[in-house]
């Protein structure tokens, strides 16, 4: 006497019903209540199936192959239904055309990377058929100006390997500003990224945003002392509120210094007069 078995046990059904779609759960309980041991293989219909668990033909088989992919089943096609689509258009023409046009396009293809790009839109080969002509149109070339403006990635990598190796990190902005720079003038972008970075290795006891620091020396043109007088110009600007009456400018250091050191100053001249 055999074992009773049941076509889905609780735990399979729990299982099941979270992994699998609603479509491929009435298949895989279709091909349990067949035959549900799995020693022997099915030749079952996917017409038979559709009709059965009310799915369209393609719903089935799509459950199908994910059972089979998920392991619930396993899967082998054994015959097809192909209709070949006869209003789908085909090249024409003998294969010694085909080759013929196909060998003409490539070497000129390799010519017109050696050359100017053409004036003309296409040309057309008299002994090959209409749908078969090959456009005379240029693959991978750039005109004069173009080629001007191409940038090397090498030229990039060297500016930025600079950078990181200054402490500084070559972010998207950073990047993208020194590849702007590069196409314009190569040698003057490498020249102001080597200034830049001096004045920030001057600075750089004191910068809190490096990357801030570099973005502007590189746009404004900074070198070491260019940021010394910089510094030492705004010094100067800052100071302009609390300047000193025109009897005290002789007095040594006005410029640089600040509010506190302006009225020290002011004392001392005040008392030695008083003197």
């Amino acid at each position: 006497m055999s074992k009773p078995h049941y076509r889905l046990s609780c735990e399979e059904w729990l299982c099941v019903s979270q992994s699998l779609k609603l479509a491929e759960l009435r298949v895989l309980y279709y091909l349990r209540t067949l035959y549900p041991f799995g020693d022997r293989q099915l030749d079952l219909r996917v017409v038979d199936i559709a009709a059965t668990t009310g799915l369209t033909k393609g719903t089935v088989s799509k459950a199908l192959q994910s059972l089979a992919s998920k392991e619930y089943i396993d899967l082998e096609l054994i015959s097809v239904r192909v209709r070949v689509n006869s209003a789908k258009k085909f090249p024409t023409g003998n294969l010694q055309v085909s080759q013929e046009t196909s060998e003409s396009c490539r070497k000129l293809s390799s010519d017109l990377l050696l050359s100017e790009p053409p004036q003309d839109k296409g040309s057309k080969n008299g002994n090959v058929p209409i749908d078969q002509t090959c456009l005379n149109k240029p693959i991978g070339t750039h005109t004069n100006e173009q080629r001007k403006n191409l940038v090397h990635p090498t030229q990039i990598e060297e500016l930025t390997n600079q950078i990181w190796d200054a402490g500084i990190r070559a972010n998207r902005t950073i990047q993208k500003e020194v590849a702007t720079r590069l196409r314009s003038d190569p040698n003057q972008t490498a020249k102001a990224v080597i200034d830049a970075l001096s004045s920030y290795q001057e600075h750089k006891e004191t910068i809190k945003n490096p990357e801030g620091f570099f973005l502007t020396a590189l746009r404004q043109g900074y070198t070491a002392n260019e940021a010394k007088r910089t510094t030492r110009a705004k010094g100067e600007q800052h100071c302009t509120g609390t300047d000193p009456p025109a009897a005290l400018s002789p007095v040594n250091g006005w410029k640089g210094c600040t509010g506190s050191t302006i009225a020290l100053k002011t004392a001392l001249v005040a008392s030695s007069k008083s003197i």
